[in-house]
């Protein structure tokens, strides 16, 4: 269960890792951050 929820972690990290090593991304993060955040309620409301 706890490395289910790391996983769904996983572009919360890549945005940590990219703001620390100070990389520019050109793409849409929120979007896909909210797309994460949709998938950890399911996930948490369904269990």
């Amino acid at each position: 269960m706890l490395w289910a929820f790391l996983s769904l972690l996983a572009p919360f990290w890549i945005i940590l890792f990219y703001k620390i090593t100070q990389h520019q991304e050109k793409g849409d993060i929120l979007s896909g951050v909210g797309i994460v955040c949709c998938g950890i309620a399911l996930a948490v409301l369904t269990v």
